[in-house]
């Protein structure tokens, strides 16, 4: 079959057919005179005609070389119908950017973005960032993971959370036919021993003295207040951090945390004894136009580290969150609460699914007296 021309090409806009130029590439003239360029191909088995574009916008040389990629696609065994091109596809980079921005703002904190992507740019990003998303392999998956998978395993853990988790929308949209970082590679990587480390906490009889001993620092005022307040309230130590005035209801001697700032994404109620009460009345002292209830010097919220430090300076061998722990041995030991009120005093989920689902009392005027008791227990 005689190869076509550019010049050949016009001369046969006359003639309406099809003109063929090898390789299974066809020129196609209508009645209208309007022409377009065809391809013969043979799909897995069965012969089909492939649109390559209209002429003159696509023309001879372009159409030659759509129809040499189609043809190579179809020998390896794909479809060129449905095949896209390494560069209509992101890059794993831009891939995990878009997941960023899309579900960081679903995201409680700026702070959790911020390590996401940390842990992007640090193990994962120099080894495939570059690398179009359909192209990275369970092999280059297993080369991030296994370095860090015994020496950091919480760093690797997280690690692969966010790969599967990018992996999983490249999948939904047809990027890739695959998750090269799902359950598949874990064979693939060494058993990690799994170890837990407690929050260091101090004996309940020792918490007194502790309270005793940061209120006669000469620390910042707002953080020992709101060490006070977070051991007078066994709450965690970004919710008191970040407590605002308009949570507390003064005349209720009730403190609500709204949903977004609670670990369980559940608004959580706390009974404000009298000791905890009289915490509000000196951090109102300190009060200025923030709204929080213990603002740093800055007028921000005290840095997740501000409590530690305070410790730590003063000598005291415990961590915040260790406080919650002295709590709990301390109602288990000295009280007859129920567990229901104990451990709702921590705002932890108790039950069965089931259970958990019929549940809808959170035992708010039961933990009162058990709050109050907590307070003398450490004021008397």
């Amino acid at each position: 079959m005689p190869k076509l021309s550019a010049v050949k090409l016009k001369s046969l806009l006359a003639k309406p057919g099809r003109h063929g130029d090898g390789d299974g590439l066809y020129f196609r003239v209508t009645k209208n005179r309007t022409a377009s360029w065809i391809q013969r191909i043979v799909v897995y088995g069965h012969r089909r005609d492939l649109g390559l574009g209209p002429y003159p916008q696509v023309g001879l040389a372009e159409a030659r070389s759509k129809n040499t990629k189609n043809r190579e696609i179809a020998a390896h065994g794909g479809n060129p119908a449905t095949a896209k091109s390494a560069s209509s596809l992101p890059t794993f980079e831009q891939a995990a950017k878009q997941f960023l921005e899309a579900n960081s703002p679903t995201w409680k904190t700026t702070r959790y973005a911020k390590g996401w992507m940390s842990q992007m740019t640090t193990y994962v990003l120099p080894a495939i960032g570059h690398i179009p998303i359909d192209k990275v392999s369970q092999s280059d998956v297993l080369d991030i993971l296994n370095p860090i998978w015994t020496t950091k395993p919480e760093t690797a853990r997280k690690v692969k959370q966010h790969l599967t988790a990018i992996f999983g929308v490249a999948t939904a949209r047809a990027w890739r036919p695959d998750n090269p970082a799902g359950y598949v590679i874990d064979g693939g990587l060494p058993q990690a021993r799994r170890t837990v480390t407690n929050h260091r906490a101090l004996p309940f009889d020792k918490v007194a003295n502790a309270l005793a001993t940061i209120d006669k620092s000469n620390a910042y005022p707002a953080s020992k207040l709101c060490f006070r307040f977070l051991v007078l309230t066994a709450a965690r130590s970004g919710e008191a951090r970040a407590a605002a005035w308009t949570e507390v209801l003064h005349r209720e001697k009730e403190w609500r945390i709204p949903p977004q700032r609670m670990k369980t994404g559940k608004q959580h109620r706390v009974p404000l004894s009298q000791a905890a009460m009289d915490v509000l009345t000196q951090a109102a002292e300190i009060r200025d136009n923030t709204g929080l209830v213990f603002p740093s010097f800055g007028g921000k919220v005290l840095s997740d580290s501000t409590l530690s430090k305070l410790l730590r300076e003063n000598s005291i061998d415990a961590v915040p969150h260790g406080f919650r722990s002295s709590f709990r041995d301390w109602a288990s030991d000295e009280t007859n609460a129920s567990l229901e009120c104990k451990e709702l005093a921590l705002s932890h989920a108790i039950g069965s699914t089931t259970q958990k689902a019929y549940a809808h009392s959170d035992y708010f005027e039961q933990r009162r007296p058990l709050m109050d008791a907590w307070a003398e227990y450490l004021t008397q």
